[in-house]
């Protein structure tokens, strides 16, 4: 099994009015995106241009390795893959602050179990299932106040209504509570109260498989989420779940249906995921980024399937990642999953390590080589933020 896969997403096929398998439809304020078959392309073809970004190292800003990237005001929040620091960075890669409280104290967490943005409040959601609690700080890192929660949290948001949104994320064996259990959406209040639930759960079976990008924003700061295993991103408006993206499956691959899910299971020793996917289902292990221009999802769990669906265009192209063509060091680097998404960049990071192996095959000249050329191994993981070449969406 791949180790970046830290989700199981199943897509299933919804019936289409397009003509053209390249567009999505709408119906009603629901986008269809198409999942059509990976296009031969050269990485030259499909990367327009990029941008580098050096991270500062000191002793203050060292990273043991990258597990997620956030984009919020002109910064770039770096959950440390040691699962106890969030770094937070210009977009320059200026070292501004981190947030480091780990510890057994009142105001400490004792490991970090999801981290987000809330973008419409400009402040930052800590979770720590291990004392079931949840830390609130500005967008600075400041710690504002800490809410003990009446449940172990996988992954807490926000909205513009500025509600704590609890979401079903990660395995379901961290809760006995059946209301948490049967739905996947939990609205708590200041107490750390679940004080609502709604859109039922659709994956009986227990799923041992963390989502790490399962929410978004829409462009008026509602909350996105994507359940495991759903064929839909939902957007959360008071106390309703959405449709606002489904998916397509035009990919050759057999869709699974609402039955073949509710089979589908994935514990630590055993699973019949990987089984499902040998047979030719289509399943993803990747979840899904948004911005006000893009729609990024990683689908597919040993065979893989990057989808970019354009909202300019209205229209989706899918590559597989590991058949790109072209320059051998250029497909190394930008075959990586993307971690963040802001307008039409995406995000990746590349450890110090993986540089020093593309170096020597990237072209003479090319700015990428000029760029690792001048590292050193006791650089910090460097992020790439790239965009895709437009026309291919037109075509």
């Amino acid at each position: 099994m791949k180790q970046k896969a830290i989700i199981i997403l199943l897509l299933m096929s919804i019936s289409s009015c397009c003509n053209n398998p390249n567009t999505s439809s709408h119906f009603g304020n629901c986008t269809e995106i198409a999942i059509t078959p990976p296009l031969a392309l050269t990485i030259e073809e499909l990367v327009a241009d990029y941008d580098t970004i050096r991270l500062e190292a000191s002793d203050k800003s060292l990273i043991t390795g990258i597990l997620q990237i956030h984009s919020m005001n002109d910064k770039l929040y770096i959950t440390d893959s040691s699962l106890s620091v969030i770094f937070i960075f210009s977009k320059q890669g200026k070292y501004l602050s981190k947030i480091s409280n780990q510890g057994s104290g009142p105001k400490e967490y004792i490991r970090i179990g999801s981290f987000e943005t809330d973008e419409a409040n400009n402040r930052l959601l800590l979770t720590d299932s291990f004392s079931k609690r949840l830390f609130e700080y500005d967008e600075n890192g400041k710690l504002l106040k800490v809410i003990p929660l009446s449940f172990i949290p996988n992954l807490i948001a926000s909205d513009k209504s500025k509600r704590y949104i609890h979401v079903n994320s990660t395995s379901k064996d961290k809760n006995d509570r059946k209301d948490i259990l049967n739905n996947n959406i939990h609205i708590i209040n200041e107490k750390g109260e679940v004080t609502e639930t709604f859109l039922k759960d659709a994956t009986p079976n227990r799923i041992d498989i963390r989502t790490a990008c399962a929410t978004s924003y829409t462009e008026d700061k509602e909350l996105l989420y994507m359940p495991i295993l759903s064929n839909t991103i939902f957007r959360i408006h008071n106390s309703e779940a959405i449709p606002e993206y489904s998916f397509k499956n035009l990919s050759g691959r057999k869709t699974v249906t609402a039955q073949e899910k509710k089979e589908l299971y994935f514990e630590y020793n055993d699973n019949n995921i990987e089984q499902a996917e040998k047979d030719g289902y289509l399943i993803s292990c990747g979840s899904f980024l948004s911005s006000d221009s893009l729609v990024f999802l990683d689908l597919g769990w040993n065979t893989l399937l990057y989808t970019y669906y354009s909202k300019t265009n209205n229209a989706s192209i899918t590559i597989n990642p590991n058949n790109l063509q072209g320059n051998k060091g250029l497909c190394e680097t930008f075959s990586a999953h993307p971690k963040a998404i802001e307008d039409n960049s995406l995000y990746i990071s590349i450890p110090v390590e993986q540089a020093a192996y593309v170096l020597p095959l990237l072209p003479t000249g090319n700015k990428l080589r000029f760029f690792f050329e001048n590292t050193n191994e006791n650089d910090n993981p460097y992020i790439i933020s790239y965009q895709l070449n437009t026309k291919l969406f037109s075509n």
